[in-house]
């Protein structure tokens, strides 16, 4: 065996940005080994002037540099396997060697060696170079980063040697080649457009990540994002985390990515935001991996953050996706000009247990598609026996959830409020005593829960919403971050039905779920429950839709609007219509939910 090191040199490059500063980028090659297996000798011997034939056509093509023209004989080798020759040059003290023998290569997993360019703009083409990669693609993909390109982007696949068109999306990031289940080295890329360049006729809009702090941080920490670009808030962007949990098929834009998970301003997770730092709590299911921001003016780099410190182990896993379909239809019987009807239609919630909500179909165009989880539609100047429907079908992706807590390495409660300061406050005296009684003397925030969970199994009377709100009350008095979760429960017949259960929150462990209705026995006809009641303390199924995560505050959309709610439906929301100007009276009828496919 003869091992050869080809090196190539690391080098920085320093690049002013518009602001004077400047930043400097770090771009490495590694040195890679090039192992030579040599079983028969004496056919080199024999077949010299085949040897010398190949390189005198790689030292015929003056653009070649010395490592592509190894490349281009190890190509050659690859193709020519079959007929049992190869032929190799590399540098080894100035010189030239020249090493012909017998082929004989196992295919191991897909190996990079290097990329050309590694910098270039999306749309044009990048030449990975490397060794099995398969003689033809088939089921095999390159990913930039979490991006993986189209069909046609692929413009030629050989076993050393990949040419593809970088996807919009695609920027700076790491490169993978995936084969048969096996996933290569990584390089780093970065395209044209995400380096910074000195202010000239035009500057970039899209945000740029240029550290984050702490490197290595956990579920429910407080880290710092710097840069520039980042827009005024969250109303405009989302800070993605990479997400733990089963991988999706099905890829859309890479804000809605199966790898990523968004930090949500609703659910209390921004500290702060400006143009330069934002201050985020790391969400639910966040892993270790990439961190991007994606905001109006495009998507940032990618930056890397280490996510650990986990007291047990949230699983997120057996995806199930459901289509789903539902609707409202109006009539209106009284109305004079001006006037206004609104519906606000609740979408499935988006989280690390449920994803990649996609709109199937829709009647009626959406007066703003994302309103606070809702999309909300409006009727202008309606007259005397007018009527309309608008309805919408999605398909999303639900996940089971299992949770197994080690007890001993939660933070105590205290440490677990900062994140959700308005907890415990407003509680009612007697719930306050309630919860006391319930809890003891127990400081563990999990432990406290659990108390209050089993306290709970043993009360009668009531419905699933009045047991959400009794154990949101009292985690909360004990100074447990709780919150209602609503949607739909999926029953064999495809029959969808009203539920709500909880959420509560551990650091390092995110959201933990509860649903006391079902550990109570309280499930619809239809619907396998768990024979344990403790099983719903911390797991629950995959047969259910999240429209709600806590409760969807919506504001009025006119000062003089009024507007109605709808207890007990599949959405915990404040309003469902709202009416406003010289529209007198007209009717509405809500459909229930319908599941259509699962898949």
């Amino acid at each position: 065996m003869y091992t050869f090191n080809l090196e190539v040199y690391t080098f920085n490059l320093k690049v002013y940005t518009f602001n004077s500063e400047v930043y400097t980028f770090k771009l490495e090659v590694y040195t890679f080994k090039l192992e030579v297996y040599t079983f028969n000798p004496a056919w080199g011997a024999a077949n010299r002037k085949s040897c010398e034939r190949m390189l005198a056509l790689c030292a015929g093509a003056p653009t070649l540099s010395l490592d592509e023209c190894v490349f281009f004989l190890y190509d050659d080798a690859m193709r020519n396997a079959r007929r049992g020759f190869f032929a190799v040059k590399a540098l080894l003290g100035g010189g030239a060697l020249i090493l012909c023998g017998a082929l004989s290569c196992s295919r191991g997993a897909p190996a990079i060696i290097s990329i050309n360019p590694n910098i270039e703009r999306t749309g044009n083409l990048l030449t990975i170079r490397g060794e099995n990669f398969g003689a033809e693609r088939g089921e095999s993909f390159v990913r930039f980063g979490a991006v993986a390109p189209t069909l046609s982007s692929y413009q030629a696949w050989s076993d050393a040697a990949i040419v593809v068109r970088i996807p919009d999306f695609g920027e700076s990031g790491l490169i993978s080649v995936h084969r048969d289940g096996k996933k290569s080295n990584s390089v780093l890329f970065s395209t044209q457009e995400n380096m910074p360049i000195f202010p000239s006729d035009a500057v970039s809009s899209a945000p740029f990540i240029s550290a984050i702090e702490p490197a290595r941080s956990a579920v429910g920490a407080l880290v710092t994002v710097s840069g520039f670009n980042f827009g005024a808030g969250p109303d405009s962007g989302a800070v993605l985390f990479a997400w733990e949990g089963e991988g999706s098929s099905r890829r859309r834009s890479l804000s809605d990515d199966p790898e990523y998970v968004k930090a949500s301003a609703s659910d209390g997770d921004y500290e702060s935001w400006n143009e330069h730092e934002i201050r985020v709590f790391v969400p639910d299911g966040a892993a270790t991996g990439g961190v991007r921001l994606a905001t109006s003016g495009g998507l940032s780099n990618e930056a890397s953050l280490a996510v650990g410190a986990t007291p047990g182990v949230k699983i997120v896993r057996d995806k199930k996706t459901f289509a789903v379909v539902y609707s409202v239809n109006f009539r209106v019987e009284r109305a004079e000009k001006p006037n206004t009807l609104f519906f606000a239609l609740p979408v499935p919630a988006d989280g690390a247990f449920q994803r990649n909500k996609e709109v199937l179909s829709y009647s009626g165009v959406p007066f703003i598609d994302h309103y606070r989880g809702t999309r909300l539609y409006k009727f202008s100047d309606v007259a005397d026996g007018d009527a309309g429907e608008v309805a919408v079908s999605f398909l999303v992706d639900a996940y089971a959830i299992e949770t197994k807590a080690e007890a001993a390495l939660i933070r105590p409660v205290e440490e677990a409020a900062r994140r959700y300061r308005g907890v415990g406050a407003g509680a009612h005296r007697e719930t306050k005593a309630e919860a006391a009684a319930m809890t003891g003397r127990e400081t563990n925030p999990y432990l406290k829960a659990r108390a209050i969970y089993r306290a709970m199994l043993k009360e009668e009377g009531g419905g699933e919403a009045q047991w959400s709100a009794r154990f949101s009350a009292l985690c909360r008095a004990a100074g447990i971050a709780c919150v209602p979760v609503t949607g739909v429960l999926v029953v064999k017949n495809r029959n969808a039905q009203p539920h709500r259960w909880n959420m509560f929150w551990i650091d390092g462990l995110g959201w933990i779920p509860v649903d006391i209705a079902l550990a109570k026995g309280l499930a619809p006809d239809g619907f396998s429950l768990n024979e344990t009641a403790d099983y719903y303390f911390g797991n629950v199924d995959n047969n259910r839709i999240v429209f709600s995560f806590g409760e969807t505050v919506l504001a009025p959309m006119s000062f003089e609007g009024r507007t109605s709610s709808r207890p007990g439906e599949y959405a915990f929301q404040n309003i469902w219509e709202e009416s406003a100007g010289a529209l007198e009276s007209y009717s509405s009828s809500w459909s229930a939910i319908e599941i259509t496919g699962v898949y």
